[in-house]
């Protein structure tokens, strides 16, 4: 257990400088709260110093190896929230699982296409673990699922969930068709998802805010899925569209 105060401690320096994302060699994010810092340690993935406030420096008892009481003044400057924690770890996540392993195991997976809040792709990370999607599969242009918003958004489930990144659309729909899977692309004009009968195996893809999937990839699909809206809207947000879509699939096809 380590006390500190001065910003030009080196374990400060070298947190702070993770808030830009060029100076993270290994991936290194901070993690902020004592929720996602257990669930962190929980996941299995590698957890570096652990900055806490004085006060919940008891709390933490049993990470005494790695920890390091700070000042509120140290702690705010850590914090990239208006309101700082009173507990923060320097985390490295696990590395990213084998795409091969995830299609040989999975029975739905979602596929984002420039998919780029890091709030949706956290809140989208969440719902596929709560509706048990077997993975998240990035293509290229969308939001590094390292982001911190992202962690935060997921709250845990980004630790959890088998995520792939910067994967190409052309080279990915040969592989999940040779795996078995209908790949279900979403958008206007296609079949009503709740009169679609969803097969064994299901990768539902979805676009970017406000543009959709890529033609390429919609015109690629096996099939294509539209949600009704019978109030005066015409789309909902990615993370939403995902929900609806993960529920539908979980309500025929139950575990």
């Amino acid at each position: 257990m380590k006390r500190l105060e001065s910003l030009q401690n080196p374990l400060v320096k070298a947190a702070l400088a993770l808030h830009r994302p060029g100076s993270r060699p290994r991936g290194e994010i901070l993690v902020e709260g004592e929720k996602l810092v257990r669930e962190a340690l929980q996941s299995g993935a590698e957890v570096g110093t652990l900055f806490v406030t004085a006060e919940a420096a008891a709390a933490w008892s049993d990470q005494a190896d790695r920890l390091a009481i700070v000042t509120p003044a140290v702690m705010r400057r850590l914090s990239q929230l208006e309101c700082p924690p009173t507990a923060l770890a320097v985390v490295v996540p696990r590395a990213a699982p084998d795409l091969e392993r995830v299609l040989a195991t999975a029975t739905t997976l979602v596929v984002l296409d420039r998919v780029q809040d890091p709030g949706n792709l956290g809140t989208i990370l969440r719902t596929a673990e709560g509706f048990t999607a077997g993975g998240v599969l990035l293509l290229r242009g969308s939001c590094s699922p390292g982001n911190p918003k992202v962690t935060r958004a997921a709250m845990g489930s980004s630790f959890r969930v088998p995520t792939l990144a910067d994967l190409d659309g052309a080279d990915l729909l040969p592989r999940l068709r040779r795996a078995g899977f209908a790949c279900l692309a979403t958008g206007d004009g296609g079949t009503d998802l709740r009169a679609f009968p969803f097969p064994p195996r299901v990768a539902l893809f979805l676009g970017a805010e406000g543009t959709g999937l890529a033609p390429a990839l919609r015109d690629g699909c096996d099939h294509r899925l539209t949600i009704p809206m019978p109030g005066p809207i015409d789309s909902f947000n990615v993370a939403i569209a995902t929900a609806v879509c993960l529920y539908e699939r979980l309500r025929q096809t139950p575990p």
